[in-house]
């Protein structure tokens, strides 16, 4: 989740512990108030990344755990990514 105060361009965007960028979550004008933004991490293994919001010369980066559980049925892997959330917020 993140808030805007005011009407602004942002871009969303996740990276990986070495800082190259991996995906953009959302880049493009924003209203302002409380947004919300699905990362479909299963792609990606356990480790740490950073979601950074970019809004109004303003650079706000959280850092996330991602943890995948693996288990193993009738040689069926079964993965489990622990959702979670951020707070996000840009206030002038």
């Amino acid at each position: 989740q993140y808030s805007l105060s005011e009407f602004c361009w942002i871009n969303l965007s996740v990276y990986n512990i070495r800082g190259q960028k991996l995906t953009t979550l959302y880049n493009g004008q924003n209203i302002p108030g409380k947004h919300s933004v699905d990362w479909h991490a299963s792609a990606y293994s356990s480790g740490v990344y950073f979601i950074s919001l970019k809004a109004n010369g303003t650079t706000i980066t959280q850092k996330v755990l991602l943890r995948s559980n693996f288990t193993i049925l009738n040689k069926l892997i079964v993965v489990d990514i622990i959702d979670f959330s951020i707070n996000l917020s840009i206030e002038n």
